[in-house]
């Protein structure tokens, strides 16, 4: 009998790895798991397959119980921190890349992992020894040269800065990024028509860059070419990103400067509702990143498609039109929520306004962008987008 479920296993394991089935995968493995507790190469298997689904908490499980068996993996220390990084958790992250560079000191990618942790902390000197380290095992890796070139910006010494952003685009010329990193260095050493060239070429790859338009703009109105920066803060404003105050603002004052003062100052009032917007997507980015964090921690999968739920809190009177809006975005609304009102009151009227609830069946990582795109849609709507959640299911509780 036991034979035979191995024997299924292994059939189940195969199909996987064909398919690409993670969870296939899983499952197979934790068969092998059950029936030998002691079978390494199990646990490191299904702990990458985890970490493939984003489940980065139960990669980190696996990783750990594949440790005390072998003690000395350096690919389960790298590993193992590339999930603590994942959740955040970077100094539990560093440990384990420190442990994995002491068992090999000559692997470009610990370096390179721990450079990155140590920059989300702030530790540029650190970071910048890491990428060091990085490019001195491995002279073509791109990345490396780009991330301790943001270093050397962070500390204030853009002509290292720039020396490394034109080795990282000698390795590889079509990373958009690159481009706009070392245009903004030049930026700041005031050499503009170099910053305009490196930021052309960046939306060149990456046409509606928002930070790219931005920077572009600002280099344009530095030289003079007002038609320019107008036609970049326009493009920025259409895409209704985050940026959009600062697109109306800068807008306003070269409206100003043109003398079109009505232009100037109806900017300058959609400057003041676009902070707001930015400011509520803010809190959403927030929420959201937290919701993924709990998730993970309840060691669910985050790219595994399952039910999402969205809800709205929106004026009686566009609730017609924010409900059609859902539908052609593809989502199921509920009808019972439609008939549900609460009244908000404020000092001098009462006024209706509905829940809409709807939902999709997507994975969590997805929410990233997902609720930007919610939140832009109630704000033009006079809404308010309240956020996200799924149900969890018993073996998850």
């Amino acid at each position: 009998m036991l034979d035979e479920k191995l024997r299924q296993a292994a059939a189940r394991l195969k199909i996987a790895l064909e398919r690409e089935d993670w969870q296939g995968m899983i499952e197979a493995w934790s068969t092998f798991i059950a029936t030998d507790p002691t079978l390494t190469e199990a646990y490191v298997n299904r702990g990458n397959a985890y970490k493939m689904v984003a489940n980065h908490a139960k990669a980190i499980e696996d990783y750990s119980k594949a440790l005390e068996l072998r003690p000395d993996d350096q690919f389960l220390y790298k590993s193992r921190g590339s999930c603590y990084h994942s959740l955040g958790m970077l100094k539990a992250a560093i440990d384990d890349f420190s442990r994995a560079i002491e068992l090999d000191a000559k692997d470009p990618d610990v370096y390179y992992k721990r450079g990155c942790a140590f920059s989300e902390e702030n530790e540029w000197s650190a970071a910048i020894e890491d990428f060091s380290s990085t490019v001195t095992h491995n002279p073509a890796y791109a990345a490396a040269y780009n991330n301790r070139g943001k270093a050397f910006a962070e500390i204030g010494q853009s002509r290292m800065a720039i020396h490394d952003f034109n080795s990282a685009i000698s390795i590889d010329s079509q990373q958009s990024s690159f481009f706009l990193n070392r245009g903004q260095e030049y930026a700041k050493l005031g050499n503009h028509e170099l910053a305009i060239r490196d930021f052309s070429m960046a939306l060149t790859l990456n046409p509606n860059d928002e930070m790219t338009l931005y920077n572009r703009a600002l280099s344009y109105k530095h030289v003079g070419l007002l038609d320019e920066a107008l036609a970049d803060l326009s493009q920025l404003i259409q895409l209704e990103s985050i940026l959009s105050y600062r697109a109306f603002q800068e807008r306003a004052q070269l409206y100003t400067s043109l003398g079109q003062d009505v232009l100037a100052q109806d900017d300058l009032l959609n400057a003041s509702a676009a902070i707001q917007f930015a400011e509520e997507l803010c809190q959403q980015r927030v929420m959201n990143d937290q919701l993924l964090k709990e998730l993970s921690n309840q060691r669910i999968s985050l790219d595994v498609v399952r039910m999402i739920d969205h809800s709205f809190e929106c004026p009686a009177s566009a609730s017609d039109r924010l409900v059609a809006a859902l539908q052609e975005m593809g989502f199921t609304v509920d009808p019972l929520d439609l008939e549900l009102k609460k009244y908000c009151s404020s000092k001098n009227n009462a006024t209706s306004s509905t829940w809409v609830r709807c939902h999709e069946q997507a994975t969590p990582n997805e929410m990233r962008q997902r609720t930007f795109e919610l939140a832009r849609l109630a704000f033009k709507l006079g809404a308010s987008y309240d956020g996200w959640g799924t149900p969890l299911g018993q073996n998850e509780i």
